[in-house]
């Protein structure tokens, strides 16, 4: 019988030169000039579902599918598990963790374990601490104090039947809201009936202060995931002793940079519409405004896409589908964040609320989006699809093993200045092989490069702060991105978008090192044992 065996390989650069290992497609050049890589390879008992460098380059954990933590003190090189160290703390030697919450100022971690059994280190892992035991879901670290916690869990009622000698207020199915201010040896049970918390971001200056989402009438069952005029966003200083209304039919929120605070309220008259409310005034008394866009349309959902340059990048779902695509408009905001101006139409989106939008980072007014080229008789389509639950904030993602796109035709364009003008990308010159690609340029119809987002099965375009100007991606050349095995090949770019090479045949996933000085990919259409 064979033994599959999982395994996590660090690469460590020790110079600033290129690396260049083999894979499908690449060419060999100039390899006697490639800077020495050393690998570091670790046997473990499943993939990984998580991976956290904590307190700087050297401290590492890593979850696994199977539940088991794992850490570095030595930026990879070598590994521990931890599981006997959880187990000396309380809790059983098989005890397995479900998520782990990182707060990377103060070296302090949250592990939620299966059951009730949950630990905390605020030292980055050289010493555990067995928590109450609470079956929790969810945490959130304090902002600057590291041993505060705020916690969450679902009543008895939510299980099969209620446990004998509960309270009766628990036959019924709620989410329960603790706090904890001593890493979480005790937990104290402060509001039922929550949907969404929130420490108050560092600057409204006061540490006590705490912003959720909850219902007004605490009794039934809670519903999950849908949006209810009986939902409210407050603020509260003493853990809900009093509580203020800030934002009332508030359902969903979000904070963004420069102080943003974004809240989806329910229309009281349409519950399938909301309104986005938007403040960047900081403390308890925040003042509202109602977000205003240049038509007057239903507003099922939104998600943030970008506010790290003062201005906002809203994308707004308005249920218009074309191809089997879902779709919302890009809006850009004045400095305000207030009024909004619409930037890119039609951007691909899928029902999750995940969008094809991106920042290139570490520069200044430079996105990379994808748009659904939409049928004029689609455009006044207004489907009956239920909107998503969530006013969202983009999310990074490496990769999304979702559906492939089916029929729509999605194309790539770049902005470089901030949304005003949107362009479609060149296509390299020549492939991977040195062989002429034969594609050429021409409005909507011509031939350019177009590239996968976050909201399919391929890798999204990809960039990050340390490595300015270098973003990869996977795609495809023609009129529209294709997602058929053999039309995808993988892209770089070191101007920012301006140029592009294909650098692999075929699809693979990628990651950067020594500020983009090492480059490293793995061919994912199928099993590899090389990278």
């Amino acid at each position: 019988m064979d033994v599959i065996k999982a395994f996590l390989l660090f690469l460590l650069s020790s110079g600033l030169g290129q690396a260049q290992p083999s894979y499908p497609g690449h060419r060999d050049q100039n390899n006697a000039n490639d800077a020495p890589v050393t690998r570091k390879l670790k046997y473990i008992d499943s993939p990984l579902t998580d991976i956290q460098w904590l307190g700087g380059k050297h401290n590492v954990f890593v979850l696994t599918e199977k539940g088991q933590l794992y850490r570095s003190t030595d930026g990879g090189a070598t590994w521990t598990n931890q599981q006997r160290y959880l187990a000396k703390e309380g809790g059983s030697r098989g005890a397995k963790i479900k998520s782990m919450h990182i707060s990377k100022k103060h070296n302090t971690v949250f592990f939620i374990g299966h059951g009730d059994n949950n630990w905390a280190t605020i030292d980055g892992g050289d010493t555990f601490i067995k928590t109450q035991a609470l079956d929790l879901i969810d945490v959130r670290l304090h902002p600057t104090n590291p041993e505060w916690f705020l916690a969450s869990g679902n009543s008895a009622g939510c299980t099969s039947g209620t446990a004998a000698g509960t309270d009766k207020s628990e036959k019924y199915c709620y989410r329960k809201l603790y706090v904890t201010k001593n890493s979480g040896r005790t937990f104290t049970p402060i509001r039922n009936y929550v949907v969404q918390y929130e420490w108050a971001p560092e600057a409204d200056g006061n540490e006590d202060l705490v912003y959720a989402t909850v219902h007004s009438v605490q009794q039934g069952n809670q519903k999950f995931g849908f949006w209810d005029q009986f939902v409210d966003f407050v603020a509260t200083t003493d853990y809900f002793s009093t509580v203020k209304v800030v934002v009332e039919y508030g359902n969903r929120f979000i904070f963004g940079e420069h102080n943003y605070v974004f809240v989806a309220a329910v229309n009281p008259h349409h519950e399938t519409s909301v309104n986005l409310m938007i403040t960047r005034d900081a403390g308890i008394g925040k003042k509202f405004t109602k977000a205003k866009l240049p038509v007057e349309v239903l507003e099922h959902s939104y998600t943030i896409l970008d506010t790290s340059e003062g201005s906002v990048f809203l994308h707004v779902n308005h249920n218009i589908q074309s191809g089997g695509a879902s779709t919302g408009n890009v809006y850009i905001s004045d400095a305000s964040g207030t009024s909004y101006s619409l930037s890119l139409p039609f951007n691909h989106r899928d029902k999750g609320g995940k969008c094809d939008f991106e920042k290139v980072e570490g520069l200044e007014g430079i996105y990379l989006a994808n748009f659904v080229d939409v049928d004029d008789k689609d455009k006044e389509a207004i489907t009956s699809e239920q909107p998503e639950t969530t006013v969202g904030e983009q999310k990074k993602s490496r990769k999304n093993h979702g559906p492939a796109k089916d029929k729509a035709k999605i194309k790539t364009v770049i902005t470089f200045d901030k949304g005003g003008i949107w362009s479609y990308l060149n296509a390299p010159k020549v492939d991977a092989r040195g062989d002429p690609t034969n594609c050429k340029g021409g409005g909507d119809s011509g031939c350019h490069l177009h590239l996968h987002g976050i909201t399919d099965a391929f890798g999204p375009f990809y960039s990050l702060e340390s490595a300015t100007g270098i973003i990869m991606a996977t795609g495809s050349l023609g009129n529209h991105l294709h997602d058929r095995l053999g039309e995808i090949n993988t892209y770089l770019s070191r101007d920012a978008g301006l140029t592009w090479k294909e650098v692999a045949k075929g699809s693979h996933i990628y990651e950067y090192g020594d500020h983009g000085g090492l480059i490293v990919m793995a061919f994912d259409e199928g099993p590899t044992d090389h990278i």
